[in-house]
């Protein structure tokens, strides 16, 4: 009886230590397997920073090049460059580069690359994660870069309101901006008169948003700027008091921007709603108009163009721009394409 008992608990012994065997066994696999996925992982994340730093020096070299001259063969033809930064930053001087964007209107730059290997042409290899039935894996990487305006936008210290400027699309704009945002020249190039003064009508628009508070719309210019604007929001700028057309044309950072307006595209702020009038005028800015000026009248000497309005013998009463609308920005995109008086390096911007 002795025996057998004795017998059972050498058995039971037995059982314990093939049951903490296969337990150990169990653990070991899963470590392992962590192991292996720790250091795939670890090699993503290599690939990663390797292919980002391809791409940010990327986009960097090209926007260099297009900051000299759009024309410039890095800017011209982007993509050798991009390869080429893109193979130098990677350890096994291997990746690919999927596509390079060049936005000559924002003046920005954007690269993407991804991963590449001697045995996959889209991927990199994974020394463990075959186990789960991954063999490989790809990693992408972007960059964005943004070079400085060679010089400043031609943009108007004066606004109008969304209503008026609404008014003044065709039909075919109005549709085109209710869809996109955006909107194209009318082929007809029918030049209209966009009006801010005391004296202007615009059916269904009011004096809060429909034309500027007390009727003039002239924007205070700053000393080193013609047309300055905050760069976060509420975008709210102030008026001028009276007939400020005298005072902002005879302002020494504004002085000869009429003539340099003639027969070009120039910016008009659009405000969405404004305060009070005169001095104390407000105005909460949204976007801006792209209009191109064919002429003005706001004092001597005016350039009138093709088939002034019947208001123009009043003199002070009728002042405005002739021309006719070609595009809008929005007030983010506007930022971007004017950047800040401080604001003169190529830089990345993601």
């Amino acid at each position: 009886m002795w025996r057998i008992n004795r017998s059972h608990k050498r058995d039971s012994r037995d059982n314990e230590r093939g049951a903490t065997a296969v337990v150990t066994a169990i653990l070991m696999v899963v470590l392992l397997g962590f192991a292996a996925i720790s250091v795939d992982v670890g090699m993503m994340y290599a690939e990663k920073a390797q292919l980002q730093n391809g791409a940010d020096s990327a986009a960097l070299a090209i926007a260099y090049d297009c900051a000299k001259s759009t024309t410039s063969a890095g800017c011209a033809a982007p993509t050798p460059v991009a390869t080429a930064m893109a193979n130098a930053n990677a350890n096994d001087h291997m990746a690919n580069t999927n596509g390079v964007n060049i936005d000559f209107t924002k003046r920005t730059v954007t690269v993407n690359v991804s991963s590449k290997s001697t045995a996959n042409p889209n991927a990199i290899q994974l020394a463990f994660a075959n186990v789960f039935g991954i063999s490989s894996a790809n990693v992408p990487a972007t960059a964005t870069a943004i070079w400085p305006a060679t010089d400043t936008l031609s943009t108007i210290p004066w606004t109008i309101g969304n209503c008026e400027f609404m008014a003044s699309l065709t039909a075919a704009q109005k549709s085109s901006f209710a869809a996109t945002g955006n909107f194209t020249v009318d082929p007809a190039k029918t030049p209209i008169y966009l009006r801010s003064d005391q004296t202007a009508s615009y059916p269904g628009c009011d004096s809060g948003a429909g034309y500027a508070a007390g009727g003039f719309g002239w924007i205070q210019p700053q000393a080193s700027e013609c047309m300055s604007i905050p760069t976060s929001p509420p975008y709210i700028v102030d008026g001028w008091v009276g007939n400020a057309s005298q005072k902002v044309l005879t302002w020494p950072s504004c002085s000869g921007l009429l003539d340099s307006l003639l027969n070009k595209d120039a910016y008009i702020p659009i405000f969405s709603t404004s305060t009070s009038s005169g001095i104390n005028a407000t105005y909460t800015l949204t976007g801006f108009a792209i209009f191109h000026v064919t002429g003005w009248h706001f004092q001597p000497p005016n350039h009138d163009g093709v088939n002034p309005p019947a208001c123009l013998p009043t003199g002070n009463n009728c002042r405005g721009f002739f021309g006719y609308f070609v595009g809008f920005v929005s007030i983010h995109d506007y930022i971007a394409l004017h950047p800040l008086p401080s604001d003169k390096t190529v830089r990345l911007i993601q």
